[in-house]
């Protein structure tokens, strides 16, 4: 086990090392930032005093291996934008992208898991149907069509709900749900498949011949061995909390990591984007990490190996 955590960890941050080689490289191949930040009028002199202040006057081996360095030092570079330091306005965005985020998912679990229960072990009933029907339609549209409808739905025709912000509880509602709606048909049907095959097994009929409650033999023995499929999708959910929520954020005008990469791309701020992706990528590798090693705590019969 810790050989295994070792080699984990080291091929992580080979992962996060190859991560910030092409953030760099594509968000300085794209464009020159010095062209936005000046005005049209700008002189040579200029655009050379500018780019030497910035420090992109300088090889790119050379930016590069700065950049590492000041990486190496939690330092994720100045906004080329803003003019403040990229880690500082990112964890400022945090709270709200993380609140909207924890709530969705948590939501999603909630509902997603004693859903797809109820619909594998009804399995060919009405209530089994409709529940297939709905989370294969949730998949099938995308995230921005739902929280535009709604937008148009709840806060254009009726005026129930606030469609940007987050200054109060009501303006939780619209993207909290639309952000909930995909995850949850998504663990709804998974839960419900991974259940099905469990409840054939030798194991179940056997529980249920001891003559032990069904629902004692679905909670006990069944579920906790469907889980490990859920546990892996519900790992890349999670993970994708920083990075996951653009569109939703875009859409709702929420203030979080999201909204402000939309903003970084749009204005070339290659600090920001580098920072933002980095930590999603490293939200990534730990997340998967711990995923792995809860196989083995679900189903004993799991030996984690490289």
């Amino acid at each position: 086990m810790p050989r295994y955590v070792l080699l984990r960890i080291l091929r992580g941050f080979l992962t996060l090392l190859a991560v910030v080689a092409v953030t760099f490289a594509l968000g300085r191949a794209t464009c020159d930032p010095v062209a936005l930040l000046l005005p049209q009028g700008a002189t040579v002199e200029d655009v050379l005093a500018m780019r030497a202040r910035l420090g992109l006057d300088q090889p790119m081996l050379t930016q590069f291996g700065r950049y590492l360095s000041e990486i190496a030092q939690g330092e994720f570079g100045t906004s080329l934008v803003y003019n403040r330091p990229a880690l500082d306005l990112i964890l400022e965005r945090l709270p709200a992208t993380l609140r909207l985020g924890l709530t969705s998912f948590l939501l999603a679990i909630m509902v997603g898991v004693p859903l797809g229960v109820l619909a594998a072990t009804g399995r060919g009933s009405g209530f089994d149907r409709f529940v297939r029907d709905v989370s294969l339609a949730l998949q099938s549209l995308p995230s921005f069509f739902i929280g535009i409808l709604g937008i148009l739905l709840f806060g254009v025709t009726l005026r129930w709900l606030p469609t940007f912000g987050d200054a109060t509880p009501s303006h939780y509602v619209l993207p909290v749900v639309t952000m909930t709606l995909l995850p949850l048909a998504l663990i709804l049907r998974l839960v419900r498949a991974s259940l099905l095959d469990v409840l054939s097994e030798d194991y179940v009929r056997t529980a249920h011949a001891k003559g032990l409650h069904r629902a004692w033999v679905v909670v006990r023995h069944a579920l906790r061995n469907a889980l490990i499929p859920v546990v892996t999708v519900l790992g890349l959910q999670l993970a994708s909390l920083i990075g996951g929520s653009v569109v939703i954020e875009t859409v709702f005008a929420w203030p979080g990591v999201g909204s402000l990469a939309v903003e970084a791309i749009a204005g070339r701020d290659f600090p920001i984007v580098q920072a933002v992706v980095l930590l999603s990528s490293a939200a990534f590798v730990l997340i998967n990490l711990l995923v792995d090693l809860s196989y083995a705590l679900l189903d004993p019969r799991v030996e984690v190996t490289q």
